[in-house]
């Protein structure tokens, strides 16, 4: 199979093969600050719909202030 050129070509193959199989599919993103999460969660959004939600630890709320 190929898949998607762009960002998250390669987790939109790999939901849009789950959702050939199932009803719905739960992604958790994760990773380092500055790293892609947002547009990555966006991208999906973008193409499959649901809610985004974004969680904030403890330590990142300092910076928010």
């Amino acid at each position: 199979t190929t898949k998607p050129a762009g960002t998250g070509g390669v987790v939109i193959a790999h939901i849009e093969a789950l959702l050939a199989e199932r009803d719905h599919v739960l992604v958790a993103i994760d990773g380092p600050c500055a790293s892609g999460k947002t547009m990555l969660a966006a991208t999906v959004n973008k193409r499959f719909g649901g809610n985004v939600l974004h969680m904030f630890s403890k330590e990142n709320e300092k910076n928010l202030i």
